[in-house]
């Protein structure tokens, strides 16, 4: 009870948008187009980033949880997945536990991220030398070309400067942060040209613009760019999440909060059905067919799989509640 009254719906609705972009974003890869292609460089320039703040935003420290729910969900997924993959798909793609399947790569962030929270609540009196430490990790990492894939390395480093602001957020700065209370005028309406004016650049390069940089996952020289490349879109994210913090409503509504209390059902299961689609050739096109082929069926999975039956039917699968401690 203490835990649901101390919830901030303004995250979970951040959260809600956020999950729904996945499952777009995903959508978007079955069609081919301009559009498709500049909303899906759009979605992927922030969507994780922001998701690894909500993540630090609600991370407390405790290791049975970190086993139960982290730990726990990803080695089943990650089988049934491989599972899937080779007996319901006929691809056969052996990855160890150490090399996330597809989207699984996000639950061995998590975790990482989470073993590195009692080293963060040691030093949190000096809260901006850990950010800085963490957003230089993030650009000297792209120099080295083994960190990559494996672990999640490469994404788990990139990211952990959000996960961290975060955290930060939700344990040092909660009362100095006007995002969570109101809204500051001046501060909307830069923020505001600045989102549009990041779009807008999205646009004018969309064509320069490699997904593989987005994806974090690859070293400079192996993804062909620079780290000023990366200190560009790190700057994206952080607009824009910050935008998505401020301009969010922070009342509980209807639906919306309630998939995003449930995103781990939605990430986790509609995969199956994005690899089901792509191996049957559905969705294939382009245009402004990616209104009804994209958006009502992003919309339509967020809320058949965030919501408490969801949760319940599949339980045995998200969290290992049952162990004992």
């Amino acid at each position: 009870m203490e835990q649901q009254a101390a919830r901030n719906y303004k995250i979970d609705n951040g959260k809600a948008i956020l999950i729904f972009l996945v499952v777009f974003g995903h959508i978007l890869e079955l069609f081919h187009g301009d559009l498709e292609s500049f909303l899906y460089i759009v979605i992927y320039s922030f969507h994780m980033p922001a998701f690894a703040f909500f993540s630090g935003y609600f991370a407390k420290w405790n290791f049975g949880r970190l086993v139960k729910q982290i730990f726990y969900p990803y080695v089943c997924f990650q089988l049934v997945y491989l599972l899937f993959a080779k007996y319901g798909l006929g691809v056969t793609a052996f990855k160890p536990l150490t090399r996330p399947y597809w989207l699984m790569w996000y639950l061995v962030s998590m975790a990482l991220w989470y073993l590195l929270l009692p080293l963060i609540n040691r030093y949190l009196h000096i809260p901006f030398c850990l950010l800085a430490g963490a957003v230089l990790s993030a650009l000297l990492s792209g120099s080295f070309p083994w960190i990559g894939y494996p672990f999640s390395l490469s994404r788990t480093i990139v990211l952990f400067p959000f996960f961290l602001t975060g955290y930060l957020s939700n344990n040092v700065w909660k009362e100095q942060l006007p995002v969570f209370s109101k809204k500051v005028p001046h501060i909307s309406f830069l923020l505001f040209l600045m989102m549009a004016g990041s779009t807008w650049l999205l646009w004018r390069y969309r064509s320069e613009i490699q997904p593989e940089w987005l994806y974090h996952s690859l070293s400079y020289a192996r993804g062909h760019y620079s780290v000023w490349i990366r200190v560009l879109f790190l700057l994206n994210a952080g607009v824009w999440t910050f935008g998505i913090l401020l301009f969010l409503p922070s009342q509980k509504i209807p639906f919306l909060t309630a998939f995003g209390t449930h995103t781990i059902a939605v990430y986790l299961l509609h995969g199956f059905f994005i690899k089901a689609a792509k191996a049957n050739g559905l969705f294939y096109g382009g245009g402004y067919e990616i209104v009804v082929y994209g958006l009502l069926p992003s919309l339509f999975l967020c809320l058949l799989l965030g919501n408490s039956t969801t949760e319940r039917l599949f339980h045995f699968l998200f969290s290992a509640k049952w162990l004992k401690r």
